[in-house]
């Protein structure tokens, strides 16, 4: 699959008005696995080319994944800018790990107004660092 989207990578022009790069990757993935498996292959007794591509829809899934890994790489590069600071750790502990905001305070030697304002600064960071990922896909994907 990947060799023959190499080899048609010269004449291939995105035009983000028919929809993301990594669907257009999507469905050349399934017509490939169809090839590959042979038109005679069945699911669920079904010919695989009989089945509306509707059906074959992969884009829902892979999306959430693909948010996913966003906000993962934004945690991390949030965690790596705060490098562990208290704030960082309280948002973690009571944000990411569900722990009460008074348990944390008491833990970081922090009030739980801290605790609260970490949450609500560390969330911010993470919007805008998403944000600015999203930023430097779309740039990445235009013509």
């Amino acid at each position: 699959m990947l060799t023959n989207f190499l080899g048609a990578s010269g004449e291939f022009v995105y035009d983000p008005a028919k929809g993301r790069f990594r669907g257009y990757l999507k469905t050349c993935t399934v017509r490939a696995e169809i090839r590959r498996a042979g038109k005679n292959v069945r699911f669920r007794g079904i010919l695989l080319v009989e089945i509306p591509q509707a059906e074959l829809a992969v884009e829902p899934i892979s999306d959430d994944v693909w948010e996913q890994q966003l906000v993962t790489e934004a945690l991390r590069l949030v965690r790596d800018a705060c490098q562990n600071s208290t704030m960082f750790r309280a948002f973690e502990q009571y944000v990411l790990l569900d722990r009460s905001a008074e348990i944390v305070a008491k833990e970081l030697g922090a009030s739980v107004n801290n605790v609260h304002q970490a949450k609500a600064r560390i969330t911010k960071q993470l919007r805008d660092t998403v944000q600015h990922l999203r930023e430097i896909e779309a740039d990445w994907h235009a013509p």
